[in-house]
């Protein structure tokens, strides 16, 4: 299950929770209320683990792409430089990314 679905996944499960949760009071259920912040919180969990495991992906795909920089500058091959610049571009883009907080339902 790709990063961006569990986000989503989270997301939903939060939504529902604060849903759940508010019928809960409404009508007075506590332990539906209770349930509602639980599912609420564990949504929220949920969106904050697919983010570091994005981050995670990131910082390891920058790290081979600096080492695949610095061996193709020490052996003499532009080609494997460039290829390994850009792979490190792309590993602190999706660091950044995943630090975003994009998600919209996150705001209390």
């Amino acid at each position: 299950m790709g990063n961006v679905k569990r986000r989503v996944e989270g997301a939903i499960e939060e939504v529902a929770g604060k849903i759940k949760k508010g019928v809960g009071k409404a009508i007075g259920s506590e332990p539906l209320e209770h349930r509602g912040r639980a599912d609420e919180i564990e949504g929220r969990e949920r969106q904050e683990n697919a983010k570091a495991l994005e981050r995670a992906k990131g910082a390891l795909q920058q790290a081979a792409g600096r080492v695949e920089r610095r061996v193709g500058r020490a052996i003499g091959n532009p080609r494997i430089e460039g290829e390994g610049a850009g792979r490190e571009v792309e590993g602190r883009a999706r660091k950044r990314a995943s630090e975003a907080d994009t998600a919209p339902f996150n705001k209390e």
